[in-house]
């Protein structure tokens, strides 16, 4: 389904899944009724000359447009192909955005090579080429495609490419590869634009095997624990007395289920909660309500499999690959003999997305489900996490490796841009990949929340570019956006590592952060002194690299920032007296220090309108996570951001849930 490219080809990269390319009337060609143009990104040998990369596509390139949800197969019809063509294809060092190079945005030497040539993801010897593409809709097969735009906004198509010869060592290939919903034909205006954040989906495919995996201890009833068939289980595990005895007690305190919903109806599968937002999102979408989504990283828990242990990070072998088919609606393959229950019934998405990778997308192995707490947020308890069976033996320790060729697939299959910028009418967002996790904050680390590496020049570089670039001439006040998986901003209780200790062992307890939120400051009497840059630690789960140089670009430009990772509904005002530049460099406790900073903290998309927040920006939001909750903690599930936008007007941009949605 997902085949590799094979090395004697050219292969298209972008457009693709993850960064679709927008076809409006700015993209029609000069002179023509209904042809649009739009830049391709090519790898290919590094022997190859970019004429014959020409000639190896050309013919072999369509468009297949993509309808309705056909009810027998719950996937979007597909239409007929129309031919696209190509204009002489070039090489170049790096990857194109639109018509800038990505080296000059990054301000790099023209010369040198791509980050992903020179770590190979795309395979040993390999080169970069690129090509302006033009899809013309006066062309027969494209009658359907008018017709669909008559009564719609939007049509996504797939770019499909065909023709692949064989690598000549008598292995069978693909005869095509699918960059599935890379292309968007939008004869609507953006006057309003609806766009939905999703963050933190945790998929992983065990999530989808954890009932089956714990059916063999379930009761007649198939929901709560049979505490015999537990204590017999143990016993066989546990030789000493004193520990079976341990067991067969706190086996008979989980079985007293009167706080609980039984197992089957309480467990959060990541999964689903995907799954559920698809079949929201295609509602909103059919109702002219939704747009596009943004999916702002921590897209897997994991990357590897639970079954693989090593790998070159073939697609199959990760969980890419369930990503992938849960957005398209296609069969996930499962260990052998497992067969998952409790699989919500959804759709092949249809709506365009824009994905951007999160620390967890760098990690490469699972979580023991029982490690620090972990089982919690899937709505698990303890006993059940110790019992549910994973095929290989897991650690925390190892649970922490990072490598960067787990984004080997995302780049090859679903986005092959760290950073990008989009730009949609007047209105522009500036995508940052924030990395993976950060091991110099050690103590974001020993407290399990984990700070990611952050914003290296060459971005800072990349952001400051792409606003010259997208900027419109008579801006009008207009918010942008800058978009990430980490925040720059993210509280805790000053001293707060020894502060957690001390509750842990029950010596003292001490009161959330968020009794320092403008609400609860004016109950305890602070009145409007809101500042809370001196009362709260602001380096837990941050970003680790210029993160004071990120704050003066959103003060700057009235930026409003969307990121995730904390899985928390989180939002901050913040402000510099007098012009950022003059505090370059500073840490944010020598802004506070020196008194040049305010942070303000509150529930401001719940109690200040929209228009509002875009005069007040800069702000940093956190969106809590879709795919995971505490099963102690928060009542709701399934969190996303839905911003709207009006002209030059943000109309709304609250928190929403699933769990109220009517899709459960």
């Amino acid at each position: 389904m997902f085949p590799d490219i094979p090395s004697a080809e050219p292969a298209i990269i972008s457009p693709n899944l993850g960064i679709p390319a927008f076809l409006d009337p700015e993209c029609k060609e000069p002179g023509s009724k209904d042809a649009y143009r739009f830049v391709v990104n090519i790898v290919g040998p590094r022997h190859m000359q970019p004429d014959q990369v020409g000639e190896r596509l050309s013919g072999n390139l369509v468009a297949v447009p993509l309808y309705e949800v056909e009810p027998s197969t719950r996937r979007l019809r597909r239409g007929t192909p129309i031919p696209v063509h190509l204009a002489p294809v070039q090489s170049t060092p790096c990857l194109m955005l639109g018509t800038a190079s990505l080296g000059s945005l990054y301000q790099n030497r023209q010369d040198r090579q791509s980050y992903l040539l020179r770590h190979e993801f795309f395979g040993k010897d390999r080169a970069l080429f690129h090509a302006t593409a033009t899809l013309d809709l006066d062309q027969p097969p494209a009658v359907a495609c008018r017709d669909w735009l008559r009564e719609h906004p939007f049509l996504m198509l797939d770019l499909v490419q065909t023709g692949f010869a064989s690598d000549g060592d008598g292995a069978s290939r693909a005869d095509r590869r699918t960059n599935y919903h890379a292309l968007v034909l939008r004869k609507k205006d953006y006057t309003a634009l609806h766009i939905v954040q999703i963050t933190d989906l945790h998929v992983a495919r065990r999530y989808d095997e954890v009932l089956d995996n714990l059916a063999g201890f379930l009761g007649p009833l198939g929901d709560a624990l049979d505490v015999t068939r537990v204590i017999d289980f143990f016993k066989g595990r546990y030789k000493r007395k004193k520990q079976q005895a341990r067991v067969q007690d706190a086996a008979f305190k989980e079985s007293e289920y009167s706080r609980f919903k039984p197992i089957n109806r309480r467990f959060q599968n990541p999964n689903n909660k995907l799954r559920q937002f698809i079949l929201w999102a295609n509602q909103a979408a059919a109702r002219e309500h939704l747009d596009l989504v943004f999916i702002t990283g921590d897209i897997l828990d994991y990357c590897l499999k639970e079954d693989v242990q090593k790998s070159a990070y073939s697609i199959d072998d990760t969980n890419w690959d369930v990503f992938l088919r849960i957005l398209l609606n296609l069969p996930i393959i499962y260990r052998h003999g497992c067969e998952p229950t409790r699989i919500v019934l959804h759709e092949e998405i249809a709506v365009p997305v824009f994905t951007l990778p999160g620390n967890h997308d760098f990690r490469v192995h699972a979580y023991p489900l029982t490690a620090m707490g972990y089982y919690k947020y899937f709505g698990m308890t303890y006993f059940e996490a110790m019992l549910y069976h994973d095929p290989v033996k897991l650690s925390t320790e190892k649970a922490l490796v990072i490598d960067k060729y787990c984004l080997k697939p995302y780049y090859q299959f679903i986005n092959p841009f760290d950073d990008y910028a989009i730009k949609l009418g007047t209105r522009f967002f500036i995508m940052l990949n924030s990395g993976g996790d950060s091991f110099l904050n050690i103590k974001s680390l020993l407290m399990a929340n984990p700070g990611c590496v952050g914003f290296k020049n060459t971005q800072i570089a990349f952001a400051r570019n792409a606003v010259k670039m997208l900027s419109p001439a008579n801006h009008d006040g207009a918010a942008p956006f800058l978009v990430s998986h980490s925040p720059v901003l993210n509280p805790a209780l000053k001293g707060a590592l020894w502060k957690s200790i001390l509750s842990a062992i029950g010596l003292k307890r001490f009161g959330p952060p968020e009794q320092y939120k403008a609400g609860n400051l004016e109950e305890h009497g602070r009145g409007d002194a809101t500042n809370i840059i001196n009362d709260l630690d602001f380096d837990i789960g941050t970003i680790s690299k210029n993160r004071d140089t990120i704050l003066k670009f959103l003060f700057k430009h009235k930026m409003m920032m969307l990121c995730g990772h904390t899985h928390l509904t989180r939002e901050f005002r913040f402000r510099f007296h007098g012009p950022p530049e003059q505090y370059e460099p500073a840490s944010l406790d020598d802004l506070a220090r020196a008194g040049a900073m305010e942070i303000t903290w509150d529930d401001f998309s719940e109690t200040s309108t929209a228009p509002a927040m875009q005069e007040q920006a800069p702000f940093v939001l956190h969106t809590p996570s879709l795919g995971i909750r505490r099963l102690d903690e928060e009542r709701e599930y399934g969190a996303f951001r839905m911003i709207s936008l009006l002209g030059e007007r943000l109309d709304a941009i609250r928190v929403r849930y699933l769990s109220r949605s009517g899709n459960d």
